[in-house]
Formats: C-alpha cells, sequence, structure tokens
C-alpha cells in the first residue's frame, strides 16, 4: 500500500470515527446501528465494514482516541507548576471536564458512561497508569495511605462526573474536591 493510500484509508477511518462518535452521542449505543454509522459518514456498508467488524469495534475505536486524549488532559494539568493538591485537582479537573466535554451535549451519557466502563480497556490502563501517579505522588508528598487515598478521590471524580451537567461546573467540582482532600 502506498503512503497516499494509506493515508486516505486513516482519513477514511477517522471520517467514520467523528461520524459514528456524533451519532452515538446523538442516539446513544443501543440506538445506534452499522447501518446508520454507514450513512451518517455517507459510505457503503462494506467500507464500514473494511475498517471495523462491528458496532463494538467502533466504539472500542472512538473509546481508544478519548483514551489518549484523558492521558493528554491529565498530563498537561498534573505537570502544571504547584503543590501536590493543585497538580492533582488540575490534572484530574482536566481529565474529568474533557470527558464531560465530550458528553455534556448527549442525553445518553449515563448509558455510554456504562458502556465504557464494560468495553474499554484503553481507558482502564490510562487510568490505572493516572491512579499509580498520583498514589506515588501522594505518597512522595507524605500522605499516608496514599492508595487509597486516590482510589476514594477518583472514585468520588466519578460520581462527579455523573451528577454534573456541565463540564465546567465538573472541573470546578473536582478541583474543590481534591483542593479540600489533599489538606494536611
Amino acid at each position: 500500500m502506498s503512503i497516499t493510500n494509506s493515508k486516505r484509508t486513516m482519513e477514511k477511518r477517522r471520517h467514520i470515527l467523528d461520524a459514528a462518535r456524533n451519532l452515538i452521542l446523538r442516539n446513544g449505543l443501543r440506538g445506534t446501528t452499522m447501518e446508520a454509522i454507514a450513512k451518517e459518514a455517507r459510505v457503503a456498508k462494506p467500507t464500514l465494514y473494511k475498517h471495523f467488524s462491528d458496532k463494538d469495534a467502533v466504539f472500542s475505536a472512538i473509546l481508544s482516541d478519548l483514551a489518549v486524549a484523558k492521558s493528554r488532559a491529565f498530563k498537561e494539568g498534573f505537570e502544571e507548576a504547584g503543590d501536590i493538591r493543585k497538580r492533582v485537582a488540575g490534572g484530574l479537573a482536566k481529565k474529568f471536564g474533557l470527558v464531560a466535554e465530550v458528553l455534556e451535549a448527549s442525553p445518553h451519557a449515563n448509558e455510554l458512561i456504562g458502556a465504557h466502563h464494560r468495553m474499554a480497556r484503553p481507558l482502564r490502563v490510562v487510568d490505572e497508569a493516572i491512579a499509580e501517579q498520583i498514589a506515588e505522588a501522594l505518597q512522595e508528598a507524605g500522605f499516608s495511605e496514599a492508595q487509597r487515598l486516590t482510589e476514594v478521590i477518583l472514585a468520588a471524580c466519578s460520581g462527579i462526573l455523573s451528577t454534573f451537567q456541565t463540564a465546567a461546573a465538573v472541573r470546578e467540582a473536582v478541583t474543590m474536591l481534591c483542593l479540600q482532600m489533599l489538606k494536611k
């Protein structure tokens, strides 16, 4: 395959994923079919199946993209200057805020959050790496039970994501939670 064909193939795949993401956010995972994805992406069904074996494969690819974005967002916030409280708050606010932004306009947010927990190994890998990084940083900063504290903070952040309606509210609540929980 030539570089040009490879580039076109990647562009087509990206176009399909963008269309599928928009459709899934609008109609939910259960309300989205491969036929609807092909129509939304303006590709023939055989073209869609050339790239993805089924709807779960499409959703998994979307979640893999989200995993990369979550990792970048956390890193950006966590690496900002400040004490451990501000770094953890910044990283988690950016990470959970990004997810909230993606889901903000979707009436199917809770369905998609549940489905992503069931299907997304890449997201779990990223989330575990982030949790490990936070726990290590908290331990280095002298927090006792750093691992358990990290688990509690992340569980609370997940609850915030499920409860608050906007990305701005999620970021604000996650920041407040971290700053309060990490007081010494």
